[in-house]
């Protein structure tokens, strides 16, 4: 009977760490996979603030240029070349009544 008794603790230990390397094992590829999800979301972190500092620095590149084309030097320019001349005296035709010129 003693033997019999002996045997059935040693068949409870015998599962017991078996269930234990098998939870071990489990967590140990968990532990594997959430690293690799891990780098994966830094990566991904990275790559997107490289991103966000290559469209920063267009946007400084854009509104440089934009106030440049919007400065007043800019319009000077430009009217300087359509050969404009500033009038001195201006006068207005004033239509007389509620009359209208037609063809």
């Amino acid at each position: 009977m003693k033997t019999l008794v002996l045997l059935s603790s040693w068949s409870y230990s015998k599962i017991f760490w078996s269930i234990v390397i098998i939870f071990l094992l489990a967590l140990c590829v968990l532990s594997v996979i959430q690293v690799g999800f891990m780098t994966k979301g830094v990566y991904s972190i990275r790559d997107h603030q490289n991103k966000i500092s290559e469209l920063s620095k267009e946007n400084r590149l854009l509104a440089i240029n934009f106030s440049k084309s919007n400065s007043l030097a800019y319009f000077k320019g430009l009217i300087s070349d359509l050969n404009l001349e500033r009038s001195d005296k201006v006068e207005y035709i004033q239509i007389l009544g509620g009359q209208a010129i037609a063809r």
